[in-house]
């Protein structure tokens, strides 16, 4: 039963690197953890969503995530442990305002369903609401996450700018297959 236990990591990547100023020393030695902890995704979405995490403690995010109703109000999770996958879905959707199926509807942006839409649209990789996802899969899950803008009637849509020149869509995220030279017939 010990592999069903969350991992936990000594700090999370925030207590190191906690000022505004450190944020780009934050991301890459975010980008280097095998795991992202509850702590490192909270502060996290309040970059995402905020442009800067205005607190210095966990506590303080916990409080503020709970308030915007990004967590639940029985949130008591470690600051150190490794965030689900199925949570961070969960946020995101909350952020971005995405409008899923009918089941997404009724439920609300829970853990499971806001997962299961963000695979479908290739934002996160395929995984179950526990597993978890390594720094470098977290900072590319919101590098993807700020390509979708809430459009004026609260759905989701791709950001497209006309005088950005059109780049080829991303690969689904979590999956790295080569691309083999089409073969020409002789």
């Amino acid at each position: 039963m010990a592999g069903c236990d969350r991992q936990l990591a000594e700090t999370s990547v925030t207590d190191r690197f906690a000022r505004p100023e450190q944020e780009l020393d934050h991301t890459e030695a975010l980008e280097s953890r095998l795991l992202t902890t509850n702590n490192d995704m909270l502060h996290g979405f309040f970059v995402f969503a905020l442009g800067e995490d205005p607190w210095t403690t966990y506590a303080q995010r916990v409080i503020d995530a709970r308030t915007r109703g990004w967590l639940p109000e029985g949130w008591r999770e470690p600051a150190n442990e490794s965030a689900t996958v199925g949570r961070m879905a969960a946020i995101a959707a909350h952020i971005v305002k995405i409008r899923g199926g009918l089941t997404f509807t009724i439920l609300g942006p829970t853990p499971r369903y806001a997962l299961r839409e963000l695979i479908y649209m290739d934002i996160l990789p395929a995984r179950t609401e526990n597993q978890s996802l390594s720094g470098l899969e977290f900072v590319d899950f919101l590098n993807r996450l700020s390509r979708i803008a809430p459009s004026e009637g609260g759905a989701s849509q791709l950001v497209r700018d006309s005088a950005v020149p059109r780049r080829p869509p991303l690969p689904p995220a979590g999956r790295s297959e080569p691309t083999l030279p089409e073969q020409t017939p002789r």
